[in-house]
């Protein structure tokens, strides 16, 4: 069970979606989905939306991401459901966070005694 995910209380709603977003995002394999995700969260925080950020190569640098990675990472939050990415020929990406909602996880013990 993730702790992330449970240990919310207090914690402004829209700032619990992030951090179960951020969560999910931390257990895919590899260093470009969460370099890629922090970029995303810190440039919807400066631009104050979820959808239709566009990650320009000033944006990757100003993240320290180079196109490769970036583009690594994207495919990986596209796979996980976590982005949805609108690719076009000779444009910066347009990427729309899709937003996880809050869920109590219950706790299941398969002990037997």
């Amino acid at each position: 069970m993730n702790k992330l995910l449970d240990d919310t209380r207090g914690v402004p709603f829209e700032w619990r979606n992030e951090l179960n977003w951020l969560a999910r995002v931390a257990v895919l394999p590899g260093k470009a989905p969460i370099s890629v995700a922090l970029a995303l969260v810190a440039l919807a925080h400066r631009l104050d939306q979820e959808d239709e950020l566009m990650l320009t190569p000033a944006n990757l640098a100003r993240y320290g991401l180079s196109r490769s990675s970036a583009y690594r990472g994207l495919a990986a939050l596209e796979s996980a459901g976590l982005v949805t990415v609108d690719r076009r020929n000779g444009c910066s990406p347009l990427v729309t966070i899709v937003v996880v909602k809050h869920q109590k996880h219950e706790a299941t013990s398969s002990r037997s005694d």
